[in-house]
């Protein structure tokens, strides 16, 4: 997560396209997309929303959207709301 946080800040997206959906499948296939790992927001919520920002910037507009609706989704169902 730390990495996908850096590559967010340094504008390095393509980066977050390799390495977001194979930690995002592994939280699914683990069932854990519900866990906090002892952050202060639920990582799954926050790399889908990343992951979904990335697919935009380089245009992939529609599973962009999809992955943002996503991780809204799972943060409604948490009743956690943050804004990044």
């Amino acid at each position: 997560m730390d990495l996908v946080v850096s590559c967010q800040l340094v504008g390095d997206f393509y980066k977050i396209i390799d390495i977001a959906p194979n930690i995002i499948g592994t939280m699914e296939k683990d069932g854990r997309e519900s866990d906090f790992f002892s952050w202060g927001a639920n990582p799954y919520s926050l790399l889908c929303g990343y992951y979904g920002f990335s697919l935009g910037y380089i245009g992939d507009f529609n599973k962009g959207r999809a992955f943002l609706k996503k991780g809204i989704y799972k943060e409604s169902c948490l009743h956690v709301f943050i804004i990044i």
